[in-house]
C-alpha cells in the first residue's frame, strides 16, 4: 500500500507540473521474476519517479520503452522473457528465469485524472478495491489497452469502456475478484474481437494496534509506518503516549486497557501487539485480545511469562480454547537473536508480514519452490 501512495503522489507531481508520464504495472509473470502481478512504476520524462517493477538490469530497456509509448500516446504491452539464452546474450537477464508482460499507459494532465482520482479515494477509503485493466485486444474490439473499469468495495463502479455489455461483464468478475481477494487475467470474446484483462486486486492497509507504547512499541510504529499499515498506539499511561514519540501514527489512545476493544475496531485483519510491560495489563489486554477477533496477537516476553498470564487467565475463569491460542504468538517474533527494542520490533514486523503472507518465515535458501 506504501508503494501506491508513492505512485499517487508521483502522479500529482506530473499534474502539477504539467507533464506527461507513463505507468508500468507487471500483467503477467511466469517463472521466476523480480516482481509479481500489479507492481507498478511510475516514469517521468527524465526517469523513475516512484515504485518498482523490476530490477536494474531492465530499468534502462524499461524507460527507453516508457519513453516511446509517451511519444507515440498509446498503451504499449512490453515482454521480457529470460526464459531463452538470447536473454542472457543480449544483457537482459534479471537472474531470474522468467517471462514479465508489463503494461506501459502513458499518463498526462488529462488522461490520467479518471485513474488517479479512484487510486488516491482507495488510499484515504482505506478498502479494498479491484482495478481492471485491458492490456491487449483485438483492432475492432470494443475496448482498447489502457482502458480501465474500477470497483470499490462500497460498490461504486466506474469504467471508461463504452460498450454495455462488456462493462456488465467486467463489473461481474471484478465483484468476484473482490470476495476472492486476488488477482486474475480474463479474456472476453465477441465478434468484434478478443479483449484481455487484468484484474489487481488492491487490498486495505495492515491495521497494527499497539496496546502499550513501551519501548518498542515507538520502532515497532515506525516500522509499521514504512510498509503503509495503519497504526493505533493505546495506553493509560498518557506521558508515554507523546505525539515526538509516534509521529505520524494514525491514532494515539489514551485509555484504560478494558477500554480499548471499545475505542478500536479489532477485526479478523487486525494484529496485536502488547507492549505494556506490566503484568496486569498484560493479563488484562491478553483476556480481552483473544475473547476478539484479531489475527494476531503478539505479547512481549518469554515463554515463562507466557505461561504465568495465562495461569492468570484461568484463576480468573478464563481458559482460551485451542483456535484462540493459536492467535497468541509469545514468545513473539522470528528467531533472529533480538535484543535492542528496535531489533525486536524488527523481527515481530517480519513476524506479522509472514503470517499475513501464509508463510513460516525461515530462510529462503531452505525454501523449496518459488519464492513467491
Amino acid at each position: 500500500m506504501n508503494e501506491l501512495r508513492e505512485i499517487v503522489q508521483g502522479m500529482e507531481r506530473l499534474d502539477a507540473k504539467g507533464e506527461r508520464g507513463v505507468l508500468a504495472t507487471v500483467i503477467n509473470v511466469k517463472g521466476s521474476a523480480y516482481r509479481r502481478a500489479g507492481a507498478r512504476m511510475l516514469f517521468n520524462e527524465s526517469g523513475r519517479e516512484a515504485g518498482f517493477v523490476s530490477a536494474a538490469c531492465l530499468a534502462g530497456d524499461l524507460l527507453d520503452r516508457a519513453r516511446s509509448a509517451m511519444e507515440i500516446g498509446s498503451a504499449q504491452l512490453v515482454t521480457y522473457d529470460n526464459t531463452s539464452p538470447e536473454a542472457v546474450l543480449f544483457g537482459m537477464s534479471q537472474g531470474c528465469t522468467g517471462l514479465v508482460e508489463i503494461l506501459l499507459e502513458p499518463i498526462t494532465p488529462f488522461s490520467g485524472r479518471r485513474l488517479y482520482h479512484f487510486l488516491k479515494t482507495t488510499l484515504a477509503q482505506r478498502k479494498p478495491a479491484v482495478l481492471a485493466t485491458v492490456f491487449a485486444a483485438d483492432v475492432d474490439a470494443p475496448a482498447s489497452p489502457g482502458d480501465h473499469a474500477m470497483l470499490s468495495e462500497d460498490g461504486a463502479f466506474d469504467a471508461d469502456i463504452e460498450d454495455l455489455p462488456l462493462v456488465d461483464e467486467i463489473r461481474r468478475d471484478a465483484q468476484d475478484v473482490l470476495e476472492q481477494r486476488k488477482p486474475l487475467r480474463i479474456e472476453y470474446a465477441s465478434s468484434a474481437g478478443i479483449v484481455r484483462t487484468f484484474f489487481d486486486y488492491i487490498p486495505e492497509p495492515v491495521p497494527l494496534l499497539l496496546m502499550g507504547a513501551g519501548p518498542e512499541a515507538i520502532p515497532l510504529a515506525r516500522f509499521a509506518q514504512e510498509l503503509g499499515w495503519i497504526v493505533t498506539v493505546t495506553d493509560y499511561r498518557a506521558p508515554l503516549l507523546r505525539p515526538e514519540f509516534f509521529p505520524g501514527v494514525d491514532r494515539l489512545i489514551d485509555c484504560p486497557v478494558e477500554e480499548v476493544p471499545d475505542r478500536c475496531e479489532i477485526t479478523e485483519r487486525t494484529n496485536i501487539v502488547v507492549t505494556y510491560h506490566q503484568f496486569d495489563a498484560e493479563a488484562a489486554a491478553l483476556r480481552q485480545t483473544l475473547s476478539g477477533d484479531a489475527r494476531y496477537v503478539g505479547m512481549l516476553g518469554p515463554r515463562s511469562k507466557r505461561e504465568l498470564l495465562l495461569a492468570r487467565l484461568e484463576s480468573d475463569g478464563f481458559i482460551p480454547s485451542d483456535e484462540q491460542l493459536m492467535r497468541l504468538y509469545s514468545p513473539v517474533g522470528l528467531d533472529i537473536g533480538s535484543e535492542t527494542p528496535t531489533e525486536i520490533a524488527l523481527a515481530v514486523v517480519a513476524e506479522i508480514r509472514a503470517t499475513i503472507a501464509g508463510r513460516e518465515g525461515g530462510q529462503l535458501r531452505r525454501r523449496e519452490g518459488a519464492i513467491h
